[in-house]
């Protein structure tokens, strides 16, 4: 059975509904490894951007064998990867932006945890996950440090 959302549009449509009207993004790289440090991707919804993200998907693929949480941390990593690329070709970068870093200690407070097999990727997370106002954050962060992780994100952002 499916679940509407509103009045017309159903659960398994929003997706494709959002990419037409210019709102779905996605963003993903990798990171690491630097000795004795954690591999860490986050999306950061910055403060003042005047929409909430909501999450869609999230993949992920690391060098070895890990267990990486879902923590909330709403303070930016280290560096900028991109802002979002819009899936709607040639529509407007996303407000929220894609971050990383390695760190001996890992950032943030964890919602959830997974497994990951060496080189095998996995969707960790698909068909909405969490929502994230301005100024908040999600770290998709590794747990076993010296590892190169690879993250992705696929989100949609409504206006306040």
């Amino acid at each position: 059975m499916k679940t509407v959302i509103g009045t017309n549009i159903v659960a398994t449509d929003r997706w494709l509904e959002e990419i037409r009207r210019g709102r779905a993004f996605s963003s993903g790289g990798s990171i690491g490894p630097i000795a004795g440090n954690y591999s860490q991707h986050q999306i950061l919804n910055p403060a003042g951007s005047g929409v909430n993200a909501l999450l869609h998907q999230i993949d992920a693929n690391s060098s070895g064998n890990d267990s990486p949480d879902l923590r909330t941390y709403n303070t930016a990593l280290t560096t900028l990867i991109r802002q979002g690329a819009n899936l709607l070709i040639g529509g407007t970068a996303a407000l929220c932006a894609h971050r990383v870093n390695t760190d001996p200690l890992q950032s943030g407070t964890q919602v959830s945890n997974y497994f990951l097999a060496a080189n095998v990727p996995r969707l960790l997370v698909g068909h909405w996950y969490a929502e994230l106002g301005p100024g908040e954050g999600l770290v998709l962060g590794a747990n076993t440090p010296n590892l190169v992780m690879y993250g992705n994100f696929m989100w949609i952002e409504i206006p306040l």
